[in-house]
């Protein structure tokens, strides 16, 4: 079998399109849900999620934590590490913070109702949301990093429940890569911590 050259960026690019999904589930009706999802919780809690990134040919697992720094009353801290695991090789990105503010801009996401989620040995009773086209998130970068395309075609679901620091028990985003090959991004929850 012949190895592709292959880069971390897009993958880290891939992780960042699914980081950004958390941001991006926002509409008027649910403005606020992610600092709320955060703020009800004291500095320290956070999540822990685990999954595959399918590119292809390639299946490539990755870990995501997100951990609160600092609450306020206009926004909220939350820091962010990335792994992903690439011919057996872990790659820690740097832990970046992000502000979630108290009121996020419209974006339109559909309300899919309620559905139960196995996690962690336990089932979890969530409400679920999915976000298409240009909303879902930026797609990751091109090759060398250059930015994609902006029409990239993808659908994200989301699946939170208030029991978890920022919501998050599973999520799949499904799109198609700058290079046209289909890709699936799959995270469940693996852990949290409610302070």
């Amino acid at each position: 079998m012949k190895l592709k050259r292959f880069s971390a960026m897009p993958v880290l690019g891939v992780l960042v399109l699914s980081l950004l999904l958390s941001s991006s589930v926002r509409a008027a009706e649910l403005e606020g849900m992610r600092y709320e999802a955060w703020a009800k919780f004291k500095v320290g809690s956070s999540h822990t999620l685990s999954g595959t990134v399918d590119a292809g040919q390639m299946q490539i697992p990755s870990e995501i934590t997100q951990k609160l720094i600092d609450v306020k009353p206009d926004h909220v801290t939350v820091e962010l590490t990335s792994t992903v695991t690439i011919m057996g090789r872990q790659h820690t990105g740097k832990p970046q913070q992000h502000e979630i503010p108290v009121k996020d801009k419209d974006v339109q996401a559909k309300d899919l109702g309620e559905d139960s989620v196995d996690a962690m040995g336990r089932t979890f009773k969530c409400h679920v949301y999915e976000v298409s086209g240009k909303d879902a998130a930026p797609p990751p970068p091109g090759p060398g990093g250059r930015p994609a395309p902006q029409d990239a075609e993808r659908v994200a679901k989301i699946w939170v429940s208030p029991e978890v620091p920022g919501g998050l028990v599973k999520m799949e985003i499904k799109g198609r890569r700058p290079q046209g090959e289909d890709m699936t991004v799959t995270y469940l929850l693996k852990s949290f911590e409610a302070k």
